[in-house]
């Protein structure tokens, strides 16, 4: 897949990836990986508070930097109706939440870092198309300087980008 190719965990079969005018391949790893925040469509998220889920991105996280990226990813309604707020235990991979709010969270996750490219590749498959909507509206205005790329297959959520890719896996 393109977020694996990125990641550099495969190679492409020709050509390369070029980021900010670099050649990933001549990039060290880390320095990739620092400038990228990625949510799948599985996203795994530990049994501790939902605030040391979001912030596990990024350690050093105030709590307003969780708040806001919470706010973003439209998960801070929900987290606010909790007992415990923020300091809610979500359970053993997360099954005290539902997986439209695991994805929602895992997106705030990759936020908290301010990636400079995010990628979401299948990362709200769980969700209603407006909470889809919001999701991307609030990622565009928080995130103007960072390129997103989404990878999905519903034509709902191609409809809102503003540039497409369809990409196809050559005939084996």
């Amino acid at each position: 897949t393109l977020t694996n190719l990125i990641l550099r965990l495969y190679q492409p079969l020709s050509g390369e990836i070029i980021i900010d005018g670099y050649n990933i391949n001549i990039v060290k790893s880390k320095s990739i990986y620092e400038q990228i925040g990625i949510v799948l469509q599985e996203p795994y998220l530990w049994n501790v508070t939902i605030k040391d889920n979001i912030r596990y991105a990024k350690q050093d996280a105030t709590f307003e930097e969780i708040s806001r990226v919470a706010q973003v990813a439209c998960i801070d309604n929900f987290i606010n109706t909790l007992p415990q707020k923020y300091d809610a235990i979500i359970g053993e991979n997360a099954c005290k939440i539902s997986e439209g709010q695991k994805e929602r969270l895992a997106i705030a996750r990759a936020l908290i870092k301010r990636p400079k490219i995010l990628i979401l590749d299948e990362a709200m498959s769980s969700l209603d198309s407006e909470t889809e909507d919001r999701i991307i509206n609030n990622i565009r205005a928080e995130f103007k300087d960072s390129t997103i790329i989404v990878v999905s297959h519903r034509l709902s959520t191609i409809k809102k980008l503003n540039m497409v890719y369809f990409l196809q896996s050559p005939s084996h």
